[in-house]
């Protein structure tokens, strides 16, 4: 039995957004090293707007887990591991619902506030 396209582009695929994730965390670790009094009003309000702050401490440790999970997915399709599939489709309605959150509270705890303050 030859190992079907689709999963092993499915599995590079995973190995490739995992990096991204691991590039993105690391951005968003510094973004909380720069310092406060940056000129940057979207830095400032990021340290300063409480709600938004633990927002990203909560997303910080999801993105740890989320590229695990495509880390561990990716080389279970390699694999052809009948689990990587299951954990690949759920991993995959996670984002989608994580992804419509992150727009919903960005627009409501960074945007909004931004635009009034103009």
């Amino acid at each position: 039995m030859q190992r079907p396209v689709s999963v092993t582009l499915f599995g590079i695929l995973n190995f490739v957004f995992a990096a991204f994730g691991v590039v993105g965390l690391i951005a968003s670790f510094a973004l909380f090293s720069v310092p406060t009094d940056s000129v940057n009003s979207v830095l400032k309000f990021m340290h300063e707007g409480p709600a938004y702050a633990t927002w990203l401490k909560i997303c910080i440790p999801l993105g740890v887990l989320g590229c695990a999970a495509l880390l561990a997915t990716g080389i279970g399709l390699l694999g052809l591991k009948p689990w990587a599939r299951n954990l690949t489709m759920a991993f995959a309605i996670y984002a989608i619902i994580f992804c419509l959150t992150a727009m919903t509270v960005n627009l409501l705890l960074m945007a909004q506030p931004m635009f009034e303050s103009v």
